[in-house]
């Protein structure tokens, strides 16, 4: 078994923040591979058991154990500097979409474990947009099928508000199944400054198939 936890914690000392989430791929991937020097690792992997057309993001085999993960990195801009190098992060907004496209890869991860014996899966997003994990005043939203904030409790079919705009729904029509339960909690993952951009905080949804 790999320790996620454990690498994400050794990851948070060495990389702060990201410059994108190829880059956070990459970097998670690499720290893996240190941790675990026997491991299989492969980046984008084609899942070929599925009917959906699958590609993880990340595939570790180690110890005849499979662990199939899936990334997102939401930036708001900013600015910032660590060991003199320079990072000016995007702002990626559309949170709506955002929150659907992570509920999305804890739904392709749960096919994929239901496929695999000896599998754990993970969905993670990093961000620094606190409109990801604090609660909305706002309950009839049209994503609020789709909110991802500190405490929800995640499961069951998932589809947009009735008032859902062609434009936010477009290529994101189809409901979500989310087969199992999930209780959300959001830590943090690195502080560089007091700005309401300088806070990083991480979600990770750990999936078992026998949840």
């Amino acid at each position: 078994m790999i320790d996620l936890k454990r690498i994400i914690s050794a990851l948070q000392f060495k990389r702060p923040l990201f410059h994108s989430e190829a880059d956070f791929q990459l970097a998670l991937a690499w720290e893996i591979q240190i941790q675990y020097p026997e491991a299989q690792i492969r980046l984008e992997y084609n899942y070929p058991h599925v009917v959906d057309n699958i590609y993880l993001d990340i595939w570790v085999r180690y110890k005849d154990h499979h662990f199939p993960i899936e990334l997102k990195y939401k930036s708001k801009k900013s600015a910032h500097i660590i060991q003199g190098e320079h990072y000016n992060l995007k702002d990626h907004s559309a949170q709506d979409c955002g929150r659907y496209d992570f509920i999305k890869d804890i739904s392709r991860v749960e096919q994929v474990i239901s496929k695999e014996i000896s599998t754990i899966g993970y969905a993670i997003i990093l961000t620094n947009d606190s409109l990801y994990w604090k609660p909305s005043n706002k309950i009839d939203s049209v994503d609020a099928a789709f909110k991802i904030h500190e405490g929800r409790i995640l499961s069951g079919s998932l589809r947009w508000g009735d008032l859902a705009s062609i434009g936010t729904t477009r290529g994101r029509e189809k409901d979500i199944l989310i087969n199992h339960s999930y209780l959300f909690n959001w830590e943090r993952y690195s502080l560089l400054s007091n700005s309401s951009s300088g806070e990083f905080k991480i979600l990770i949804v750990e999936i078992r198939s026998n949840l």
